[in-house]
């Protein structure tokens, strides 16, 4: 079964498929729907018929979103406070944790199960920190109170003092 991102939604903001066909061609760079369904390697046809339904495959969202390295909350709500800060990926960082821990520059946590792997978890953690930290600095600097020197400055002091 296939997980579909449509208007139909129980009570949530409605997302419309030609905004995010829209805003897939803008971050991709390209003009017509021929050039987008040949950057996602999908027929015209199936563009068109996403569009006539209003449901976009969040498969192909995903995979869109990996391949371009668009952040998805672009794609399926326009917000750009987030577009221009780099993505984190998890499994990249979580083969950079494997290697610092080969050499003895970093411990991983013990595996929650046999078939878990500590270095993803500990890289999926180090994300979620990264993104709660991204919105606490933006947050910090729109108040006008700090520059984004001193925010960054005040957010380490509270995180290196925190536990």
């Amino acid at each position: 079964m296939s997980t579909r991102v449509t208007t139909q939604t129980d009570g949530l903001a409605a997302h419309d498929a030609g905004l995010i066909i829209e805003r897939l061609k803008s971050a991709i760079d390209v003009n017509t729907d021929a050039d987008l369904a040949a950057a996602l390697s999908i027929s015209r046809t199936t563009l068109s018929n996403w569009r006539a339904r209003n449901s976009v495959p969040l498969s192909r969202i995903r995979e869109a979103c990996r391949k371009y390295r668009i952040p998805i909350d672009y794609l399926l709500t326009g917000d750009l406070l987030h577009a221009n800060q780099p993505l984190l990926d998890v499994e990249v960082v979580g083969y950079l944790f494997r290697i610092l821990a080969r050499y003895g520059f970093l411990t991983l946590p013990e595996p929650l199960a046999p078939e878990h792997d500590p270095a993803q978890r500990a890289a999926a953690e180090f994300a979620v920190l990264h993104r709660d930290t991204r919105g606490l600095l933006d947050q910090m600097t729109s108040e006008g109170a700090m520059s984004p020197e001193e925010a960054k400055r005040s957010l380490i002091s509270r995180l290196t003092k925190a536990k």
